[in-house]
């Protein structure tokens, strides 16, 4: 366990910083570089809970807010998953289980790829698995730690990402399976009203962000292509051993063994689940063990794609899906330590680890791309005071970032104006809807550039190919408005993989 939890930190922190921050890493750290009150007022135009800004603010202030520093918290919390997973496993099936369980997670190339990024993604199944396991705890041992723990890890999730709500059926349903619901009613309602009042100062932001219906319009188009089948197909490629999910920076990663992988993992994290659902009286196990792993699998991914289905889109496969990865790597242990002999055992061990390993060699021995950090390089280059930086799009974040560490001593503007708010986020498909809207929000923005930049009439554009943006071309960037000094090329933003060009040009005479 000692040399998994070595490589798995060796995995994490390997080139930590050698990766560009893309728009949603970027956006995380400006909102947490303000103060407290700024980033609890900066969440209510988000999607998400305060915790992780909040831990990254502190964070910053010891390490700075590079981005090896920044990422580092990220791979600390993907490190501890594995040590986590390990203790779970141990306790739940066996110390077999919890060891094949945690060397799953060590090698999974998605979980190494969100513990290099700083998004919540490596913390989410941290504590979504723990609040199952203390609440089993609590539920077999009757000790007051033991639900003291539960409360604290559910509500730490809860602040995480609100795919922690998903747990809690889980919650309910382990209770009632166990007969503790019934045995101990008043304590466990007492535990959930201490929940209720610890998430309730945060109700009000959290109505605020659920009115703002275009949080996922990146996504609607996505799920209407490709349908809940072929979402819960990418979730389980992603957990048996691949790193093509919506947050890979690569394009196109190896893709193979396809449907042989997804035979094996899937059929062996089933088997699993049947073993651990047939009472095993040798480890002596308390009900709600064979129930804990089905129900933190199951339940939140069933919820979740139902919603998405009938409601609004909000399943992201190879992100949201983290939360349900640890019972998954338990299920294929419990799975895994059912089979005999040991020799076929240990064969399978080593070809999930080897398909894991092929993965992850695409995400080291991917070339750099010239994107994010790439564009804003070519600006602080060029920069002169009194310039303006206008970015159109999702394409701010990245750049004022790198902007603001380099001290360019340039103003930074967006395109549309209300993206400067929340600079990852933009309903462009509702926009369009009202193309007159659009065009007056292009004039403002024209207007505002002439009135920031200086006698010398220079500005950069950071255009991203966008639909949108064809309205700002028309009122700013067509000849009778501004000439071209120096086109920089094009850039691939990361994640996105937006075509973005960056020119730096100059208002004509009459425009001046």
């Amino acid at each position: 366990m000692i040399l998994l939890l070595l490589l798995a930190t060796a995995l994490r922190f390997h080139d930590l910083g050698g990766k560009s921050l893309w728009v949603d890493e970027a956006n995380t750290v400006l909102i947490a570089g303000g103060g407290l009150w700024e980033i609890i007022e900066s969440m209510r135009l988000d999607s998400s809970p305060p915790l992780l800004h909040i831990l990254l603010h502190y964070w910053m202030k010891v390490f700075g807010d590079g981005e090896a520093a920044v990422r580092s918290l990220s791979a600390v919390f993907g490190v501890a998953l594995v040590g986590c997973v390990f203790h779970v496993g141990r306790r739940l099936l066996s110390f077999e289980g919890g060891l094949i369980a945690s060397a799953l997670v060590c090698v999974s190339p998605v979980q190494v790829l969100h513990s290099q990024q700083i998004r919540m993604y490596a913390l989410l199944p941290t504590v979504g698995l723990l609040s199952v396991y203390f609440l089993w705890r609590a539920m077999r041992d009757s000790r007051s730690r033991f639900c003291i723990a539960y409360v604290a890890m559910t509500l730490l999730g809860l602040y995480t990402h609100y795919y922690m709500l998903y747990v809690l059926p889980v919650h309910f349903l382990m209770l009632l399976v166990g007969g503790s619901l019934r045995r101990r009613l008043g304590a466990w309602s007492l535990c959930a009203a201490v929940v209720a009042v610890g998430f309730l100062p945060w109700i009000p932001i959290f109505v605020a962000q659920m009115s703002e219906t275009g949080h996922y319009s990146w996504l609607r188009p996505l799920w209407e292509q490709r349908g809940a089948l072929n979402a819960l197909r990418q979730t389980l490629d992603t957990f048996a051993g691949s790193i093509a999910s919506m947050s890979s920076p690569i394009r196109n990663p190896a893709h193979f063994l396809i449907w042989e992988r997804l035979l094996v993992f899937g059929g062996l994290a089933l088997w699993g689940l049947v073993h651990r659902t047939q009472a095993d009286t040798r480890h002596r196990m308390h009900p709600g063990s064979r129930s804990a792993i089905a129900f933190l699998l199951v339940v939140p991914l069933a919820i979740a794609l139902v919603v998405s289905a009938v409601k609004v889109p909000n399943y992201v496969p190879g992100r949201c899906d983290q939360l349900m990865f640890p019972a998954f790597s338990l299920a294929v242990a419990a799975g895994l330590v059912a089979v005999g002999p040991a020799l076929l055992r240990y064969a399978l061990v080593t070809a999930m680890v080897a398909v894991s390993a092929a993965a992850l060699w695409d995400w080291y021995g991917a070339p750099t791309p010239k994107g994010d950090k790439a564009m804003a390089q070519a600006i602080i280059e060029y920069a002169e005071p009194d310039d303006a930086v206008l970015c159109t799009s999702l394409t701010r974040a990245s750049v004022e970032y790198y902007l603001e560490r380099a001290g360019a001593p340039v103003q930074v503007l967006s395109f549309p104006r209300h993206v400067a708010r929340h600079r990852g986020n933009l309903d462009a498909r509702r926009l369009l809807q009202d193309p007159e809207g659009v065009r007056t929000e292009a004039r403002a923005v024209a207007d505002e550039l002439r009135s920031a930049i200086g006698p010398s009439g220079r500005f950069f554009v950071v255009l991203a190919k966008r639909p949108i943006n064809r309205f700002l071309k028309q009122e700013l960037l067509d000849p009778a408005h501004s000439t071209t000094l120096r086109d920089f090329g094009e850039f691939g933003q990361l994640v996105t993989h937006h075509r973005v060009r960056v020119t730096l040009r100059s208002l004509t005479p009459a425009q001046q």
